[in-house]
């Protein structure tokens, strides 16, 4: 029974200092896979807007907007993520 209860709490790191979760449904729980893929969709279409540093705030906007549709860590997530391109796609602006 305590085996359980420890899978679901997070745990700090001896060596890192950092949180680590023991189980990674913890941080998904109760949420829905059609909201995932929208938060993530959601999260790369505003991460590849080719102005450098307004996507977060764009990404923060919609988070407030929508609130409870989309999964906030998600669209961040896939924000991140969308940044190579986004810089890409500025290098491309640039040479015009």
């Amino acid at each position: 029974m305590m085996e359980n209860h420890f899978l679901h709490h997070p745990k700090i790191h001896p060596l890192r200092g950092e949180i680590v979760f023991a189980n990674h449904k913890s941080l998904i729980r109760g949420i829905e896979l059609k909201q995932l893929a929208f938060s993530a969709a959601l999260g790369i279409t505003i991460g590849i807007f080719p102005i450098c540093g307004v996507t977060v705030l764009l990404c923060g906007m919609a988070i407030a907007l929508l609130g409870s549709l989309c999964h906030a860590p998600t669209v961040l997530l896939a924000n991140f993520v969308a940044t190579p391109i986004e810089l890409r796609i500025n290098v491309m602006f640039y040479k015009i």
